[in-house]
């Protein structure tokens, strides 16, 4: 499936990557107020930690072996249709009612006597192919496996441990092009919308972890490493919704593939929806920068310093 993917696909996702890499770090500043420059020294250059951002070759080295049951083989071919069927179905369900209002008119049953059937037959039968293709749930395989294959923050373990920030991460970021092209079909989404979404959750990945605070602080690494990893992914797919929303009429496509892929995604990347809802940016930032300074974090610990930060600002 992933090799059937368009090879204009990668073309598409580093073109994106390139037009978009800016604005979502600008964004990612603007958001958490945190900077992969900091104004400390150290010797006589400036505190610098890039973040290089690839597109890689497009199959995860997990998914290299991933197999689906034979029996599965016609809903692995109707599933990339998915979105399309759907879209079917729904139109011809809509139109089927007022067509068939119009066998009051001789006229129309004249050139038309057989087109109410034939319309319910395909409604039908579209029906059966979306039951067929609701087999594979591939996306739910593929996500089973590992759910970063659309994209990786990958950073180098300390030489030994440390909670301070001492060692340069070497923080990097890959982008899958041909997941992302597989996805996007599934999806219905578009391939660019696709990438961008990606793009923003891994640097929000690198800026939680080796942005640098107004003091300079960053998060250590083997703190970073220690942290859950729903608290990690919250905090990306939070950061992720919020440059998503600046970015607006730039990248439309950027939050409906968000919305589309939410449901299928593990439920560590659904940690955030209480944040978004119930506290201002402001309280996760406060809650985010705290508990970077205190070393490794879970979900409860930083939802508790979320309902303090909450109290902080209503008692003002």
């Amino acid at each position: 499936m992933l090799r059937k993917v368009e090879p204009e696909t990668e073309r598409v996702v580093t073109e994106t990557r390139q037009r978009f890499n800016q604005a979502v770090r600008r964004h990612l500043r603007d958001e958490t107020r945190l900077h992969l420059t900091s104004g400390g020294e150290r010797g006589d250059e400036r505190d610098v930690r890039a973040v290089r951002v690839a597109v890689t070759a497009g199959i995860p080295e997990e998914l290299e072996d991933q197999q689906f049951d034979d029996g599965l083989a016609l809903a692995l071919a109707l599933a990339p249709l998915t979105r399309l069927l759907e879209e079917a179905h729904v139109g011809l369900s809509s139109l089927i009612p007022p067509v068939a209002r119009l066998y009051d008119r001789e006229d129309f049953v004249d050139a038309f006597a057989d087109v109410g059937p034939t319309l319910e037959e395909a409604r039908d039968s579209i029906a059966e192919m979306l039951k067929e293709a609701s087999r594979a749930n591939v996306l739910g395989q593929i996500f089973a496996i590992r759910d970063d294959v659309l994209g990786v923050y990958r950073f180098d373990p300390p030489r030994q441990p440390s909670w301070d920030d001492s060692d340069d991460a070497n923080a990097r970021v890959e982008l899958f092009w041909g997941v992302i092209g597989l996805v996007s079909r599934l999806l219905g989404v578009s391939v660019e919308g696709l990438t961008v979404k990606v793009l923003a959750h891994e640097l929000a990945h690198a800026y939680t972890h080796v942005g640098a605070d107004a003091d300079g602080r960053r998060w250590g690494t083997t703190a970073f490493q220690r942290t859950d990893r729903a608290l990690l992914e919250g905090l990306a797919q939070y950061y992720t919704c919020r440059v998503l929303e600046r970015l607006g009429k730039q990248a439309p496509g950027a939050m409906d593939a968000y919305e589309k892929l939410l449901p299928h995604q593990p439920a560590i990347y659904r940690t955030h929806l209480g944040w978004l809802e119930n506290h201002s940016p402001e309280e996760v930032r406060d809650a985010m920068l705290t508990i970077r300074c205190r070393g490794a974090g879970s979900v409860a610990e930083f939802e508790h310093l979320l309902s303090e930060a909450h109290s902080r600002r209503r008692n003002r």
